[in-house]
């Protein structure tokens, strides 16, 4: 330990004071007293608050959720950390609701043929199905890359379809690549 490295025995010590200190609810003065999960949460987020020394001004609760993120494991992170303090839909039927609201009010934006509110209410839509899956315990990014891949194994399909009835892509009617799409869309396992 003198010369800068760690026994096993300073490792336990480290991790013995870090999980006293991070769980006062357990194992500090009045550990009888009993808090929520709506409080333990309120507590640690305040706990590691303090242990990052706080560098900046900026103190909300959104803001150490980076802005690199994938949006749609943004938006899952930006509502899970909401939850934490209470703000959150309580079953996930209260969140389809607001999905459906969502998708009307982006059918008003269209229909008014306002690029920038369509933009806004489209955002809005995804920021919902993001959460949406987070209260379904679901990855937002994992659907979409499976439904991506759905989508390319279908699309493929018909395009060997199309070939084999002596057709391209470029030489089918929106008609044709549409009977052909609910054909593979048929298609066990496509």
């Amino acid at each position: 330990a003198e010369t800068g490295e760690f026994t096993i025995a300073d490792s336990a010590n480290a991790i013995n004071a870090k999980l006293i200190r991070r769980h006062p609810h357990v194992f500090g003065k009045g550990a009888a007293h009993e808090l929520s999960s709506r409080e333990v949460k309120a507590q640690w987020d305040q706990i590691k608050s303090q242990e990052r020394g706080e560098r900046t001004t900026r103190s909300g609760l959104l803001d150490d959720i980076p802005d690199s993120l994938p949006s749609l494991m943004r938006a899952s992170r930006i509502g899970a950390r909401t939850a934490r303090v209470g703000f959150d839909w309580d079953e996930s039927r209260d969140v389809l609701e607001k999905v459906d609201e969502e998708l009307t009010e982006l059918r008003e934006a269209i229909d008014a043929d306002e690029q920038a509110h369509v933009d806004e209410e489209l955002g809005d839509l995804l920021f919902t199905l993001a959460n949406l899956a987070r209260k379904l315990n679901l990855d937002p990014e994992s659907s979409l890359r499976s439904a991506n891949q759905k989508f390319k194994r279908r699309f493929q399909l018909l395009e060997e379809n199309l070939s084999k009835q002596g057709k391209s892509l470029h030489e089918a009617t929106s008609e044709e690549l549409e009977q052909e799409w609910r054909a593979v869309k048929l298609t066990p396992r496509s």
